[in-house]
């Protein structure tokens, strides 16, 4: 099912009934760019926590504009899933003085408009949203407001004319007679923000018993009070009115946040694939931003959704059925299932036929499908190892066939995963040595001849100054301790000292950015020519020729 800002009401109940009667869900997202606003220097021996601290910047520059949301629920009558699929078009809009700004880049735009994402329709009917921390600002802002209001404005010199005079309209206006019929409002001339406050201050004063209320004139957008005579009970339905508007639109601008909210309440088993960036956006866009503290970050996940799973890093620790797929790309997996007659027992609802040719992906909802499919089908291939052919409901954390994958979640270029539960696998870090300090001068071969005794390395290059040595020869074994690098050091041409002490510069360095705020958009990796003589995963920066 599609679903749209005009048909979000609609769905809306139909969608938080399928979460909450629902045995799993499947989630994915399309975004306007994925790298972070600066520089990303993904390297294949950074840490789960550099990793949340590298990935950070993205999820706060760029915006989700698709969200694909599908539930499986298990029936027992015709042993198989039952599956409904969301597309659901978001964009957030202006709500109040609240305004959102996001980045976009352009190749992921264009990798959206080859696979035919409709941008026009993102964002004319693309669903709002607050976050739960933006939706508590904004009630505080309101709440303040009225209290703001109730603080009484001094009148300077320039104001007492304007007072008299509205005044003195609102006095005949009311000593106007009538003819027994109710009196019909006075609508006063528009003003500034500032001098329609004085007019609901000095008039209030004066006339305690009068009801003023701003309204909007529907052809020309200017703002007026209309003052109007009520009774008590007239002024108390008006201000109950009021706060059922100021409710109704706050609603709508929560928007597509009750669908988060729903599946935040509901607790249940959560599947992805690849989807750590997405969980990054799930809870800055929906939640709040993300803290600085990778532990934190973790523990506040955890707590909100308590069951992830990512197919793409179960994958990765079952190399036999990754073998059987031949990949771990989700449109490889989705189509390579269908070759080898490995069909899960999933049928599509009726009425959530979008998807019955099997096709649409890079479609968040088709993708969110896909990723539920592979589960059921990874699971189907383990049963098949073990000679198991009785029906699988493989949904559940404590279930033998997926309960060490809990939480698990795939990290690109690394070895290792984060752990949103427990503890990261964390890549070896005993074998590593940072070397800082290099001039232009020097090249990947100097660093690999100073280290020519030590066996295989690789470098990592952090930037131009810097880099990350990393010894893997099986026979040399070396450890790197601090007598090691106290005589390695002798005589090189650059600075050399334990990986520990770059961790904890980065880790300064983060906070300090995030005291300062994040980089400038527009900037480009900038990479070393390779130096052939070098064994290394990353380039040397260009400026090094």
């Amino acid at each position: 099912m599609e679903v749209v800002k005009s048909n979000f009401d609609f769905a809306l109940p139909d969608i938080v009934g399928a979460i909450q009667s629902a045995d799993m869900i499947a989630i994915d997202m399309e975004l306007t760019g994925i790298g972070g606003a600066g520089e990303i220097k993904l390297l294949s021996i950074d840490t789960p926590a550099q990793r949340y601290s590298k990935y950070r910047a993205s999820a706060e520059s760029y915006k989700p504009n698709q969200f694909g949301l599908c539930t499986f629920k298990w029936d027992p009558e015709t042993n198989s899933y039952i599956s409904k699929a969301y597309n659901i078009y978001i964009f957030q809009q202006k709500y109040k003085n609240f305004e959102p700004a996001f980045l976009s880049s352009s190749s992921s735009l264009s990798f959206l408009a080859t696979h035919d994402f409709d941008f026009n329709k993102w964002i004319k009917e693309g669903i709002s949203y607050l976050s739960l921390e933006q939706e508590q600002a904004i009630r505080k802002d309101l709440s303040n407001q009225k209290v703001r209001n109730q603080d009484p404005v001094v009148l300077a010199p320039a104001d007492e004319i304007f007072v008299k005079d509205l005044l003195s309209k609102v006095k005949d206006w009311v000593d106007m007679p009538t003819d027994g019929d109710a009196k019909a409002p006075l609508n006063l001339p528009p003003v500034s923000s500032y001098h329609r406050r004085l007019t609901y201050q000095e008039v209030s004063r004066v006339y305690p018993d009068l009801y003023l209320k701003t309204e909007q004139d529907p052809t020309e957008g200017s703002r007026f009070i209309s003052v109007q005579v009520m009774t008590d009970e007239q002024r108390a339905q008006r201000e109950e009115e009021k706060r059922q508007q100021q409710e109704e639109e706050l609603r709508v601008a929560i928007g597509f946040r009750h669908v988060i909210d729903t599946l935040i309440d509901a607790k249940k088993p959560i599947v992805g694939h690849n989807c750590f960036l997405d969980v990054l956006h799930l809870y800055h866009q929906f939640v709040a931003d993300l803290p600085v503290s990778y532990e934190d970050f973790k523990a506040h996940v955890h707590q909100l959704f308590p069951q992830l799973f990512d197919t793409k890093q179960i994958l990765h620790e079952l190399p036999d059925v990754q073998t059987q797929l031949g990949s771990t790309v989700l449109g490889d997996i989705h189509a390579k299932l269908r070759k080898l007659n490995v069909e899960p027992p999933v049928s599509l609802a009726q009425g959530y036929d979008r998807y019955t040719n099997g096709s649409g992906l890079h479609e968040a909802g088709f993708d969110a499908y896909a990723t539920g499919l592979c589960l059921f089908g990874i699971c189907d291939l383990i049963a098949k190892k073990e000679e198991k052919s009785e029906p699988h409901h493989p949904v559940f954390a404590d279930h033998r066939m997926i309960t060490d994958f809990v939480n698990r979640l795939h990290l690109m270029k690394i070895r290792g995963y984060m752990n949103i539960g427990g503890v990261d696998a964390v890549p070896l870090r005993d074998n590593l040595v940072w070397i800082s300090g290099l001039t232009v001068e020097v090249r990947s071969s100097d660093i690999q001849r100073h280290f020519s005794t030590c066996g295989k390395c690789r470098i990592h290059w952090v930037d131009e100054a810097q880099c990350i040595l990393e010894f893997f020869d099986r026979e040399k074994k070396i450890a790197v301790t601090p007598e090691w690098i106290q005589e390695i050091r002798k005589d090189a041409p650059f600075n050399i000292r334990s990986v520990s002490e770059y961790d904890a510069l980065q880790a300064k360095e983060t906070q300090l950015n995030e005291e300062v705020g994040p980089p400038s958009p527009g900037k480009f990796n900038r990479k070393r020519k390779r130096d052939n003589t070098a064994d290394q995963d990353e380039q040397e920066p260009k400026k090094r020729r």
